[in-house]
């Protein structure tokens, strides 16, 4: 049976091969710069798994803070891959949601 913890470190691990994937994919074809994009937002997600995880150990505001903030930035970054990929030029209409977003948790939190 796995725990809570072995569960958000696997799916860290598993995000980390996912990010090199698609790392080691971007340099085969370096003009695909959305490619580069995902793999920078899972790097963040992956950031934020690893932070939760020691939230679950130790409560700490801050930690609670920044690993929300992380979230947000992560799907951020995806959100803006995904607009990079599409070729959608205007990227304010998703960066500006999600700061507001961002200090509304911060704020809350």
């Amino acid at each position: 049976m796995l725990d809570f913890s072995s569960l958000l470190l696997a799916a860290a691990l598993s995000g980390t091969c996912l990010a090199v994937t698609m790392f080691a994919i971007w340099l085969t074809a370096p003009r695909a710069r959305f490619v580069l994009t995902v793999a920078c937002g899972i790097l963040v997600l992956v950031a934020h798994v690893i932070l939760f995880w020691r939230y679950t150990k130790g409560p700490d505001p801050l930690l609670c803070q920044i690993a929300l903030a992380l979230l947000s930035l992560g799907f951020l970054i995806i959100c803006l891959s995904a607009m990079q990929y599409l070729g959608v030029p205007d990227y304010r209409r998703a960066v500006l949601p999600t700061l507001v977003a961002m200090a509304i948790c911060a704020a809350v939190t």
